[in-house]
């Protein structure tokens, strides 16, 4: 096998390079480190779950 027989991963969020792996290999929805995490830049987990909740009750009220 030859050591230059790889692939580049890009993050499906935002394109950014992530790294090479085997042509074998499988990655599925691969991120990098901005686009994984799930909380935003300067706010505290409660204030993310209150923003998310209220998103979410929007989004029950309009679909019925």
């Amino acid at each position: 096998m030859n050591i230059y027989y790889k692939r580049q991963i890009h993050c499906v969020g935002c394109g950014q390079f992530i790294g090479e792996v085997d042509c074998e290999a499988k990655v599925l929805l691969p991120r990098c480190g901005t686009c994984s995490n799930s909380e935003s830049d300067g706010n505290d987990l409660l204030t993310f779950m209150a923003e998310r909740f209220e998103n979410t009750v929007k989004n029950i009220i309009v679909s019925h």
